[in-house]
């Protein structure tokens, strides 16, 4: 089990950055990482082994606009990120009869 805990850097001065490192706590040290596959702040992220897995976050589209990702990200550190889109649970109709 490696001592490492993995984190974006998700804003760099006013621009949200698909930049990944992780920290080695026994070093104090950090590495970069593959970046994300898209730029994206405040995702979940959580490490296991080989892999590191961010749960969606929030992106910019064209422009200043603010949305949703919805995606799952899987980074295996030997062979690089796979993307899996989830569907928007919020774009169903929902109204009721």
């Amino acid at each position: 089990h490696e001592p490492h805990l993995r984190c974006s850097r998700q804003v760099s001065g006013n621009e949200i950055t698909d930049e990944c490192e992780r920290y080695d706590v026994l070093t104090n040290t950090w590495e970069k990482i593959p970046d994300l596959p898209e730029a994206r702040f405040s995702p979940s992220m959580i490490g296991r082994g080989k892999f590191v897995y961010s749960f969606g976050g929030l992106g910019s589209n064209q422009g200043d606009n603010i949305e949703a990702i919805y995606s799952i990200d899987v980074l295996n550190l030997q062979k690089g990120w796979m993307k899996y889109s989830i569907k928007n649970p919020f774009s169903q109709d929902t109204r009721s009869c």
